[in-house]
C-alpha cells in the first residue's frame, strides 16, 4: 500500500523537467500528476462547465481545475455550448510523493512548491 500526501506539490516546471529529475535521481516514491485547467471569460460559461462535472473540481475565480478523468466532460460541455473561443485551457503539472526524502530532493532542485 502506498501512502501519499493528501495533495500533489506543484512546481513551476514542465512535465519534461519533472520526469527528468525523477529519472536522473532515480526517485521511485513519487509520480507526476497532471491537472487540467480551464479559464472562463463569463460566469455563465463557468457555471455550465461546473454543472457538467461531479466532484473533484478545484475552483478559483473564473478558473476550474479537474483531474484527467474529468477533462473530457468539461471539453464536451465547452463544445456542446459553443464556448470554445471564450475558454482557455491549460495544464498544471504536480508531483505526488510517498516519501518525504524525495520531496526534499525536489525542493532542493526546484525550490519550494507553488502555494
Amino acid at each position: 500500500m502506498k501512502n501519499s500526501t493528501s495533495k500533489p506539490a506543484f512546481y513551476d516546471r514542465t512535465l519534461d523537467e519533472i520526469t527528468d529529475l525523477i529519472c536522473r535521481r532515480r526517485l521511485l516514491r513519487c509520480e507526476p500528476v497532471i491537472i487540467y485547467g480551464f479559464h472562463f471569460s463569463t460566469m455563465s460559461d463557468l457555471i455550465a462547465a461546473r454543472l457538467s462535472v461531479e466532484g473533484g473540481i478545484v475552483s478559483d475565480g473564473m478558473v476550474i481545475m479537474v483531474p484527467p478523468s474529468q477533462q473530457a466532460d468539461v471539453e464536451s460541455t465547452i463544445r456542446r455550448i459553443g464556448m470554445e473561443t471564450r475558454v482557455q485551457q491549460f495544464e498544471v503539472v504536480g508531483v505526488r510523493f510517498w516519501d518525504s526524502k524525495e520531496r526534499t530532493v525536489f525542493d532542493e532542485e526546484f525550490g519550494p512548491p507553488l502555494q
